[in-house]
């Protein structure tokens, strides 16, 4: 393999770059050599240029890359966090070194970061294409080998030949997915603007400040607790595991990095509630489902502390069936398990909303009092879902957007709006069709006998809500979702409104995804449909 040393004799544009020696240190020397020539390209194409690139493996579970002071040190992430011998996607970390190398011209996250960002995932797709035909020197014999991430010792990825079309796609996906974190308040890796935010304590009169990240560490500490090197390639460095979701923290911060559960715990406040979060296969850097399961699991604890229940384990599942969203598996009247959906059947790597998911899980805990749907049922997944959004009004650490807030808002009046039109019905089987569509994504088996008159129900279905099974058209944004079951839009969260028509319009789209940046355009007078300050990323 060629050297760095010898490589670095042809990039002006970069005084040094280097590996942290670790176990599987030829992988990281090729991604180190493959991000060298994509990086030069772009770096003489704006003039700018980087003293020190370098692999780090950062004491920040959710720290992928740093630039110090705008080129003098560029650091990436390459191995997963709490997995040091596996190493990330290399797209991802192409996306990584982008989103650094537009800090050599802007600090903040603003629009023109995020324009410069774009601009520059467009020349790296132009260089992509380039690389595949064997136009660039050097790198024609290189062929992309890392498909998704790679664990040394095991099968690792796929090893497929490169393809340009596929790797532009996939390059694009994962900006648009960096912008997207951003833009929804979402740590995004990057340790910029998030530092000092990362920090669980105030600075006081005793602690201090990194001048390379600007992260406020308490004076205890003799190196940063957020960008400092793990310097124990073998593992045995200080830090806690999570009781919550398992995962290692190398920091000193008192909430897990990856779940957001509190170090230390009470065993009185953490009997009745979650007490284990699990999601498929091990953190490759991408922290968004141990996220999405933490604020859920802190959602549901104030409920089942209410209620004196508890949830053995908290799982992310994906079944094989697309339209079952949620699956409860009760050990007693107060223990169960229980299983909900967070990605999309359709794009894996999209998340569903927050509300859905929230309601999803909400339905399952209504089966520990009632197990079949009936108007009784109803009644207790009404009365969770109010208790959801009233905790949220009275708990600092419970945080829900208004977007959230809404569409569970309007979920549960409908559901109260169902109810009044069935009073009285009590424990009695449903008798609205409207009613099956809303549990139509329950993937629990409840073995019973149909009666009588649920089965003189099955004919007298309308065929408007025979349509509600099909392809429905969001009020919202106009998507298509393609699952009837579905109870919200899988691309804004909007609550699905009953019956909604399914009109001829094909799922997706290829039209290039247009990104404004609402906040700045509000600050500076400008309209965000008449504004030329858009990002466009084409997949």
């Amino acid at each position: 393999m060629t050297s760095l040393a010898d490589t670095l004799t042809k990039y002006s544009t970069i005084g040094a770059a280097t590996t942290l020696g670790w176990a599987g240190d030829e992988y990281a020397r090729e991604y180190m050599l493959r991000l060298l020539v994509r990086a030069h390209a772009i770096l003489s194409a704006h003039n700018w240029k980087v003293r020190h690139l370098k692999e780090f493996y950062p004491r920040s579970a959710r720290l992928l890359g740093l630039n110090v002071n705008r080129g003098d040190e560029v650091c990436v992430r390459f191995r997963a966090p709490s997995a040091k011998n596996t190493f990330l996607p290399f797209t991802d970390v192409i996306c990584t070194m982008l989103h650094e190398l537009a800090h050599c011209r802007y600090s903040r996250h603003d629009k023109y970061f995020w324009g410069l960002y774009s601009q520059l995932v467009t020349e790296c797709e132009q260089l992509e294409v380039g690389i595949a035909c064997g136009k660039i020197v050097g790198t024609a014999s290189q062929q992309f080998r890392f498909t998704g991430s790679h664990r040394l010792g095991g099968s690792g990825s796929s090893l497929r030949p490169n393809c340009s079309t596929s790797m532009r796609k996939t390059l694009a996906d994962a900006a648009l997915k960096r912008i997207q974190l951003s833009r929804s308040g979402e740590f995004d890796g990057c340790g910029c603007d998030d530092a000092a935010t990362s920090s669980s304590t105030a600075m006081g009169n005793d602690g201090w400040i990194c001048k390379r990240c600007g992260n406020v560490n308490m004076s205890v500490l003799t190196v940063c607790d957020f960008c400092s090197d793990i310097l124990d390639p073998i593992g045995t460095e200080e830090g806690w595991d999570c009781t919550r979701c398992s995962f290692h923290n190398y920091c000193s911060l008192q909430h897990c990095e990856a779940c957001s559960y509190p170090r230390l715990n009470t065993p009185e406040s953490s009997q009745c509630a979650v007490q284990r979060i699990k999601v498929f296969g091990a953190p490759t850097g991408d922290f968004s489902a141990y996220g999405l399961l933490g604020r859920l699991a802190d959602v549901l604890d104030p409920i089942l502390r209410e209620r004196g229940w508890q949830v053995i384990c908290l799982n992310e599942f994906s079944p094989t069936t697309p339209t079952v969203m949620s699956q409860g598996e009760f050990i007693d009247s107060r223990r169960a398990v229980l299983r909900v959906r967070l990605r999309s059947p359709n794009t894996p790597s999209e998340f569903l909303s927050f509300a859905y998911v929230c309601t999803a899980a909400l339905h399952q805990l209504a089966h520990m009092v009632e197990r079949h749907h009936g108007v009784a049922f109803f009644e207790v997944w009404v009365s969770m879902l109010n208790c959801c959004l009233m905790t949220e009004k009275v708990q600092e650490d419970v945080v829900m957007f208004e977007d959230i807030k809404g569409s569970l808002l309007q979920f549960t009046r409908r559901l109260e709006t169902i109810i009044e039109d069935q009073r009285g019905g009590g424990k009695r089987p449903l008798t609205m069709p409207s009613m099956h569509s809303l549990v139509a994504d329950c993937g629990n088996v409840v073995k019973r006998e149909r009666s009588s008159e649920e089965d003189g129900m099955k004919g007298s279905i309308h065929h408007d809500c025979v349509d509600s099974f099909r392809n429905w058209m969001c009020s919202g944004c106009g998507f298509l979702n393609s699952i009837g079951a579905f109870l919200y839009c899988e691309v804004c969260g909007t609550t699905r409104l009953p019956c909604t028509p399914s009109l001829e319009k094909r799922r997706g789209s290829l039209e290039a995804i247009v990104i404004t940046d609402d906040d700045d355009d509000e600050k500076e007078g400008y309209s965000s449909c008449d504004s030329e300050d858009v990002v466009v990323v084409v997949v």
